[in-house]
């Protein structure tokens, strides 16, 4: 109990690295390493080919592909499916990048929305500053 473990543990790990010593000198000490592909060479060349052609050549009428049409477009094509958290790490071993897209508001170039704006920033927004200096809190606001 010097280290903590059993006698029983210290010849598990005894055991293992006599036979992970021959797998090094057999070379086969590689084999296994990593997540195991679900498309085939072929296929992820057919995926990277079809990405690359766009929404439009894939069936989906819109200016740009999202994970979710990603997944379906892998999906009815191969037969795969992928979690769509997965998907960007996916492209990114392609040699694709996967952005986000920046989401504006669509009322921004509408007067009265202007106005109420303006009016927050004006008068709201001191309020909400000098009962924070009061309470000594801080304020954080994002333009």
């Amino acid at each position: 109990q010097l280290i903590g473990v059993t006698v029983k543990t210290l010849f598990n790990w005894l055991k293992q690295f006599m036979v992970d010593r021959m797998k090094l000198y057999t070379k086969h000490w590689f084999k296994g390493r990593g997540r195991k592909s679900r498309l085939s060479k072929q296929q992820r060349k057919e995926l990277y080919k079809r990405i690359k052609a766009g929404p439009l050549a894939n069936g989906f009428n819109c200016g740009g592909l999202n994970t979710a049409m990603i997944n379906e477009l892998i999906t009815t094509t191969f037969g795969v499916t992928y979690k769509e958290r997965y998907l960007p790490c996916l492209l990114k071993k392609r040699g694709l990048t996967y952005q986000k897209a920046k989401f504006e508001s669509d009322r921004l170039d509408d007067p009265e929305h202007q106005a109420k704006r303006q009016d927050w920033i004006d008068n709201k927004l001191p309020e909400i500053i000098t009962k924070a200096k009061k309470d000594g809190s801080l304020v954080l606001v994002w333009r």
